[in-house]
């Protein structure tokens, strides 16, 4: 997994800086188009006991970032369109794609990293959940979770599935197609 521990203030693409609260239009015109997006959305619910109940979605993007071999994968989340954090993982490729192993498909591994190691998949499948949580005040959170099955070609009639939960890896394995 290439995830280590740390969180950038600012990025600089090329001769420009980006930074936490740019919007993301500024991003994509200083750094070009990400490899991989992910988009998620959460619920906010005021009021869930009461005789009027808010909600309010809010959305978030992740957006992932090679910059080659010699330097730092990034991955901004943006939150309704804000530049929220910048994380740095572990080092790029020289190409996307490149470096599918055993060691890409570990529980745990990002969408945005497998990618980097392997690729797109082949087919993607998406369906959704939700988790629920209120204070005793009604104030809540809807959080609904993404499950995706993706499927890698192997070799000698075999397919790899791998099951994605909110964007990492929850498992995978090898099915047979013959």
């Amino acid at each position: 997994m290439l995830l280590l521990p740390g969180t950038a203030a600012a990025m600089r693409c090329g001769g420009r800086v980006v930074d936490t609260g740019d919007y993301a239009v500024q991003v994509r015109k200083r750094c070009g188009e990400p490899y991989w997006i992910s988009e998620t959305s959460t619920i906010l619910v005021y009021g869930a006991y009461g005789p009027v109940v808010q909600r309010a979605v809010q959305e978030v993007q992740d957006w992932y970032y090679n910059f080659g071999s010699s330097r730092l994968v990034r991955r901004l989340v943006f939150v309704d369109g804000r530049l929220h954090r910048i994380d740095t993982l572990g080092y790029g490729r020289a190409r996307i794609g490149t470096d599918c192993n055993d060691i890409a498909f570990l529980r745990g591994t990002r969408e945005g990293e497998l990618v980097l190691r392997c690729g797109a998949p082949s087919e993607r499948y998406t369906r959704f959940g939700d988790t629920t949580w209120f204070d005793r005040y009604g104030y809540g959170v809807i959080q609904p979770l993404r499950y995706e099955e993706w499927h890698y070609p192997g070799n000698r009639g075999h397919i790899r599935l791998v099951i994605m939960v909110d964007g990492r890896i929850d498992r995978s394995e090898w099915l047979d197609l013959d």
